[in-house]
């Protein structure tokens, strides 16, 4: 079995970015190889390690963070078939602020 093919086209759902609204990233499907089974979305809080944070079944293309980090959120995704994880994606920042109350606002850099 070959290597497992990167899933292309990291987005951000901009429509979605606001006060107190999750952050939605959208991708799509490797263009080569076999088929994904699911994919793996990926943040890095700040300077912090990059860390899974969901399983999306295939063919699922998206993923919503219900609730980003205040500072920078950076979010890369990946590809799993049997043969094992694709490399990520291109990356994604978007920034989180305090609002009133419990309220976020998120914004790209």
């Amino acid at each position: 079995m070959g290597a497992v093919s990167r899933a292309v086209g990291l987005l951000l759902c901009l429509a979605r970015l606001g006060w107190a609204d999750p952050v939605t990233l959208t991708w799509d499907a490797p263009l080569t190889g076999v088929a994904p089974a699911a994919y793996v979305m990926y943040r890095q809080v700040g300077t912090g390690a990059m860390v899974a944070i969901g399983t999306i079944d295939a063919p699922l293309v998206s993923y919503t963070d219900p609730a980003p980090a205040l500072g920078a959120n950076t979010y890369q995704v990946t590809a799993t078939t049997l043969s094992g994880e694709s490399p990520p994606s291109n990356a994604v920042t978007v920034t989180c602020r305090k609002g009133k109350g419990r309220e976020r606002r998120c914004t790209l850099p």
